[in-house]
């Protein structure tokens, strides 16, 4: 189980090779982990979200439906799975061979995922 009081970065998580596939990206590190900062972030910003799904994050990522890369940004994506709300995670790659890490996670509503995947910006995760 996470520790939300942690006081140093945390091991979440692998992310699993069909997300990678998926985004058709390089990354050799498959880790995730996750700050004291993206924790009080979390719990600061979205904080329902927070006490909802923080001990769910491994299997938000794991089990992830969507996935996608954020705009202008590419070096961070995000995965998306739907639980009682669909849940964001986002994940910055720190670089090819480092660990990704968590940047924030929070519910995001039906219109606004059915939209991301219309306009691509989310893409179904494949076997």
């Amino acid at each position: 189980m996470l520790d939300q009081y942690a006081v140093t970065s945390q091991y979440v998580c692998d992310i699993e090779d069909t997300i990678i596939k998926t985004l058709n990206i390089n990354i050799t590190d498959r880790r995730v982990f996750i700050s004291p900062g993206a924790i009080r972030h979390a719990r600061s910003e979205h904080g329902e979200d927070f006490k909802k799904y923080f001990n769910l994050l491994p299997h938000i990522i794991n089990g992830a439906e969507y996935c996608g890369i954020y705009p202008n940004k590419a070096d961070c994506i995000e995965i998306v799975k739907k639980i009682d709300d669909y849940v964001t995670v986002g994940l910055k790659i720190n670089n090819s061979s480092g660990p990704l890490s968590i940047s924030s996670f929070y519910m995001i509503n039906d219109g606004k995922c059915a939209a991301r995947i219309k306009n691509g910006r989310y893409k179904e995760i494949g076997p």
